[in-house]
Order: structure tokens, then C-alpha cells, then sequence
């Protein structure tokens, strides 16, 4: 049975969403791809002609396209990336018209390629063969097509005050915006109700989620941090492509990629679910404070901006960066395996995180950049461990305190700021990316970096705060620094992060790498999770 395949892709999605320095306009930006992506394609199929979607998570697989049964289906919908069966070209040209304009019209600024492809579900392998010539064309339709440049203005106009393109329009503030500003305004308060049921936790305590940047809140006297977090999962491309490359069966493979889909979104959601759950047990509502270190008003300091999928964003406080992202990591890789298709040659799914704490006013965009950098670094770090052995993928995560300025990519940040020379020697002051979980003797762990944190927060140590901080110059200057500094405090040998490696205590050092100087730098940036009061 003749068919048409039809891939629609979202392009140019992080400029979109995180452009803007206002949280509400990142907010109905996430939300208006989510529609894009996930609701607008449903809705358009429905209206065009019948198919087998029951919902949102569930599908009719009784009622099938090569069958006659149905016009037009959709196969799955994730990663940026909508995938559809039609009965004949027309249908989907209709769809591809009909999309266009829903896009222009209600998210303006967001930018879709599509491309159709030919099929022949009776023959096997057939759906792998479309789909493969389909991400081809898409790639290359990415790459050579031309952009639409918006008109700058005619006459006298105002600038809008988010983008600097021209105004139309004012917003609730008395703002002079732009159409596609107006437009993510809008849709944000529609975000705010699909988000309530991930946070169920928190709205059921009478907290509220943040809108703007000033609701998480400032502490008179100290400076304000936040967070933005980005995680991934590591290897999604391979476990969707597995499915194709290994069901010669088009209903089969169909109905295996919607079950990956699904498993994939529920899996990213549980454990933002979680999440908010982990702050609740921080919570100590008679105090109204986060384990009595961060004071709490009307709202709960940590909002997602981009939920579904593997692919997550949020905003927290930046003294609970850290905390959140290691319960996510672990959440998402438990839910996952719960939720999604096993699949024995790439093993458990895994995740990595990125996490750039910069002061709340930082412009926005910036701190978002750092974060997609952190975590592709962490990625990164994940395959040149896994390249050469039969080591399967596992979960990491790196991160960074903007505490002044940021001068370039983390690559330049890290060799102009964090790299030590003594003598003849040249060594990395931090240890990041981190494994999510110990393994074996690797040292470069979450586990035995937070448990040098602790011990450093803790009894004798806490006792010489000062001159823990002050180990900061000396480790930077190398090893034999170390050991003056140590002697002329009278410090004891540091925390112990391995019984493997000789000197590292007394040092701080194992040859050309630092196992403190992420330590110390993270001390007033980690809080543990602890059980508030009732």
C-alpha cells in the first residue's frame, strides 16, 4: 500500500525559547513549541481526516493506514521532531499548508522545515529506508534553505523591548513588543497549567511557581544566584534508530518508536515529578525556609521551562543547582528504566546535565548557552570514556559558578581561569565533568566529590571555614604550596576521595589534576537534602 511519510522538524528552538531575558517570555516561548511539536500536527491530522490517535500518551493500533482504515496518523511525536502517515500527496500538502499558517499566525518567529517522502508499507524495511532518506532531506533543506528576514521598520517605529525588532503592540506592562513577544506572553499562563501536574507536590502546599526571575527571591546582604540547568539524554538518536534498524515489520517498527515516544516523555516527566518532591523534603513550612539555608515567600524557587522528553530545562535557586540536577539524573534513570522498551546492546538510558549558576540578573540567553555548553561537555566526557572500551554510556554532569563575568566558551573559560603551572608542571585545577554513580577506583565521581563537600562542612572542618577557602591560592600554585600551606595551619590531610591514589590528601593533587578545587569552590553553592519540619 502506497503511502506518504511526512517529517516535520523544529528548527532554531534554543534561540527561540531562551532569547529573551524575561522569564515569562521564555516560559510561553517553551510552551509554543511544545504546541508546535505535539498539539498542532495532532489537531491538523484530526481535522484533515480520521486517524488512530485516542489521546495524548495512547494510540488505536487497531486502525491502520495501510489497511484503509485511516487517512492520515501520526507515528510518533519527540526530540523537536513530528512524524506522520498519509493516505496520498494531497493530504499532506494540506497538512504542510494548513501547519504553515497555524505557525505564522500564533508562533510567529519559530521557524519548521518539512519534507514528504514516498513509502510502500507492504515491503519490508520500508519505513527505515523513508525515514533515513527523509532526515537526509531535512538536514539539507536545514542547511541551503533561504531565511525570511523580518522587516525592520517603516517610517517612525518603537523597538521592542525584548528583541530590539519592531513593536506593534504594548504588553500588561505598558512594554512596547513585538508580535511574536505578545504571542509567547500570551501562552505562557497556558504553560503554567501543563506544568502544575508535574509539580503537584509544590502547588499542593500552597506554593506557587515563579513567573519572573524576582520571584525566586532575594536575601538582604548576599547576592543572588540562580541556576539553569540543561539535561540530555545521552544516545536517544541510537535508541530510536535501533528500532527501525532492527523491526523489518513497518507496523512493527511503528508501533515500537511510539512506545519509545512515550516511555521517553513519561520517564523525563517522573522524574521532574520527583524533583519537586525533593524539594519537599527541604521544606520546613513554619520557618518558611529550604533546609533552613534559602527563605521561601509565596514561591517555590525551581521552575521548568522546557518539560518533555528526554530534553529538560529548569531555573532554581543557585544554591540547589547541584542538588536538583543529581536527583533528576538519578529520577530520569530509574523512570526510564520503568518506562521505556529495554534494549540489551545500549543498555540502561542515561542522561547528562549541564549547570551554570550565575547571578539572577545575568542575561539570560548567556546563562542558557552556558549550561547547553556544560552539558555537551559532559556528553562529551561520556564517549571519550566509553570510545575505546566496552563500557556502556553512563551519566555525568558538569557545571560552573559565574560569579563575575563570562569571557568566551566554558573550553576558554576553563584553560584562562582554572589551569595551574608550577615548576615545569601544567595541571587542571577542577575534576568536572563528574560520573553520576562511583565506579570501580574512578575517582572523578559525584559520590566521593560530595562526600569531600560534606566532610568539609562538617565537624574540625567547618571550624577552619576560612583557611578551607584560603587552600583555593595554594592549590593553584601546585603541589609543594599545599603542603607549606597545610604545615603552617596545621591543617590534617584533606578529605579522602580515593585509597588508590597516593598523595592526594596531602597534596591535593594525583599528577596533573586537582580533586579539591571543585570541592571548595562548590561549598556555598550545595545544599543535601534533609527532612524539614512537619
Amino acid at each position: 500500500m502506497n503511502a506518504i511519510l511526512t517529517v516535520l522538524d523544529t528548527t532554531g528552538i534554543q534561540q527561540y525559547v531562551f532569547g529573551s531575558n524575561r522569564l515569562r517570555e521564555n516560559i510561553g516561548a517553551s510552551e509554543l513549541v511544545d504546541q508546535a511539536t505535539n498539539i498542532w500536527p495532532r489537531e491538523i491530522v484530526r481535522a484533515i481526516g480520521s486517524h488512530n490517535l485516542l489521546d495524548d500518551d495512547g494510540y488505536d493500533d487497531s486502525r491502520r493506514i495501510e489497511a484503509g482504515d485511516l487517512d492520515a496518523e501520526i507515528v510518533y511525536a519527540g526530540g523537536g521532531n513530528t512524524v506522520m502517515l498519509f493516505a496520498d500527496i494531497s493530504r499532506a500538502r494540506e497538512f504542510a499548508g494548513r501547519y504553515s499558517r497555524q505557525l505564522l499566525q500564533d508562533a510567529p518567529g519559530l521557524e519548521a522545515v518539512l519534507t514528504h517522502q514516498p513509502i510502500d508499507l507492504t515491503v519490508a524495511w520500508s519505513l527505515k529506508d523513508a525515514l533515513n532518506t527523509a532526515f537526509r532531506t531535512l538536514s539539507l533543506k536545514k542547511g541551503t534553505r533561504l531565511r525570511s528576514l523580518p522587516v525592520l521598520g517603516l517610517g517612525v517605529t518603537a523597538a521592542c523591548q525584548s528583541t530590539g525588532m519592531p513593536a506593534n503592540q504594548y504588553d500588561q506592562d505598558g512594554r512596547a513588543v513585538s508580535n511574536p513577544v505578545m504571542q509567547k506572553i500570551m501562552w505562557s499562563d497556558r504553560a503554567r497549567e501543563r506544568l502544575k501536574g508535574l509539580v503537584k507536590p509544590i502547588t499542593d502546599c500552597g506554593l506557587d511557581i515563579p513567573a519572573n526571575f524576582d520571584d525566586f527571591g532575594r536575601t538582604r546582604g548576599e547576592a543572588s544566584y540562580i541556576a539553569v540547568v540543561h539535561a540530555d539524554g545521552n544516545g536517544m538518536g541510537r535508541r530510536f534508530q535501533a528500532v527501525i534498524d532492527d523491526t523489518p515489520d513497518n507496523r512493527e517498527a511503528i508501533q515500537a518508536l511510539r512506545k519509545l515516544s512515550i516511555g521517553v516523555n513519561e520517564a523525563g516527566q517522573r522524574a521532574l515529578h520527583r524533583v519537586s518532591e525533593t524539594l519537599l523534603t527541604m521544606w520546613e513550612p513554619k520557618r518558611r525556609r529550604l533546609a533552613d539555608k534559602i527563605a521561601i515567600g509565596e514561591f517555590m524557587p525551581f521552575r521548568p521551562l522546557v518539560f518533555g522528553g528526554d530534553d529538560v530545562t529548569f531555573v532554581c535557586d543557585g544554591r540547589l543547582g547541584l542538588t536538583l540536577s543529581v536527583t533528576y539524573l538519578n529520577e530520569f534513570e530509574q523512570a526510564a528504566r520503568a518506562c521505556m522498551p529495554a534494549n540489551s546492546e545500549l543498555g540502561p538510558a542515561t542522561a547528562c546535565a549541564g549547570i551554570a549558576i550565575v547571578k539572577t540578573h545575568y542575561p539570560f540567553a548567556r546563562a542558557y548557552a552556558l549550561a547547553e555548553g556544560l552539558c555537551r561537555n559532559a556528553k562529551q566526557y561520556v564517549r571519550n570514556e566509553t570510545a575505546s572500551s566496552e563500557q556502556r554510556s553512563f551519566s555525568a554532569l558538569d557545571w560552573h559558578f559565574a560569579t563575575g563575568g563570562l569571557y568566551g566558551d566554558i573550553g576558554a573559560i576553563r584553560a584562562r581561569e582554572y589551569v595551574a603551572q608550577w615548576e615545569n608542571t601544567t595541571g587542571e585545577l577542577v575534576m568536572r565533568p563528574v560520573r553520576l554513580h562511583d565506579h570501580g577506583d574512578e575517582w572523578r565521581t559525584w559520590p566521593r566529590l560530595e562526600r569531600v563537600i560534606t566532610q568539609f562542612s562538617e565537624g574540625d572542618w567547618k571550624q577552619k571555614r576560612n583557611k578551607v577557602i584560603g587552600l583555593r591560592e595554594p592549590l593553584r600554585q601546585g603541589q609543594d604550596a599545599v603542603r607549606k600551606y597545610r604545615d603552617t595551619y596545621g591543617l590534617e590531610p584533606l578529605p579522602e576521595l580515593s585509597q588508590q591514589l597516593p598523595g592526594l590528601q596531602e597534596t591535593g593533587w594525583y599528577g596533573n589534576r586537582c580533586g579539591y578545587f571543585d570541592a571548595i569552590e562548590a561549598l556555598d553553592f550545595y545544599l543535601k537534602p534533609t527532612k524539614g519540619d512537619a
